[in-house]
């Protein structure tokens, strides 16, 4: 299934939505990229392989019946902006800012604000209203 025209994104997107449907999550994707972006193949799979598996993870601890992984991805001008919410507990702890990881020592986290680095990035993540949000901005070369 078409997500996008990034191939790259599109085979990551694909692959970790199959991942959360086979775990009863919903995913809503919302995807405008297209091909030909300066992104290295490896940076999209260090943010979006970790930020889709940091969502399946909430929402498998959330506990609730009712979980959903939303996903809005786009070109805006010079910047990429990749947004993730997903269903989780408020019980989440944060330190300096990043949650902290209950599984693996929050490596994932790190990936994604490496990656982002390399394009002069930002990242937030925060609990909203019971969601888990992950914010990244990459600036691409103008």
């Amino acid at each position: 299934k078409e997500i996008c025209r990034n191939r790259a994104v599109n085979s990551i997107l694909s692959a970790y939505a199959r991942k959360a449907s086979s775990q009863n999550i919903d995913v809503n994707m919302d995807v405008r990229l297209p091909e030909g972006l300066p992104v290295r193949d490896i940076d999209w799979v260090a943010i979006l392989a970790n930020v889709f598996e940091n969502a399946i993870h909430g929402c498998v601890c959330s506990g609730l019946e009712e979980m959903e992984i939303h996903i809005y991805i786009a070109k805006k001008g010079h910047k990429v902006v990749i947004q993730c919410s997903n269903t989780s507990t408020e019980k989440i702890s944060f330190h300096n800012g990043l949650p902290r990881s209950d599984k693996g020592g929050g490596l994932g986290v790190f990936s994604i604000i490496r990656a982002a680095s390399r394009y002069k990035g930002e990242t937030d993540f925060v609990v909203e209203n019971g969601q888990c949000v992950t914010r990244i901005l990459l600036n691409l070369p103008e």
